[in-house]
């Protein structure tokens, strides 16, 4: 089964509101779904992580699903 992750923006304003509905939800006794994902303030900072050689490697990870970080590593050619 595939899995899916989302690399998005969001203020710190908003991930700390987030986390508050979220605790008061849990607080309160509701079920919550779960959300997996990877969030920056700015595109800056995405852009400082997610270098060209990272990029490089997220999409042969997507397109070639190697089984082993060796085979990543011949795919890309490091």
């Amino acid at each position: 089964m595939a899995r899916t992750l989302t690399i998005g923006i969001k203020s710190i304003d908003q991930a700390l509101r987030d986390f508050g509905e979220t605790f008061e939800a849990v607080r309160a006794g509701k079920r919550i779904s779960r959300h997996e994902g990877v969030y920056f303030t700015s595109l800056e900072a995405a852009r400082n992580l997610l270098t060209p050689r990272r990029v490089a490697l997220l999409r042969a990870i997507r397109s070639r699903r190697p089984g082993s970080i060796y085979e990543l590593a011949k795919i890309v050619g490091r």
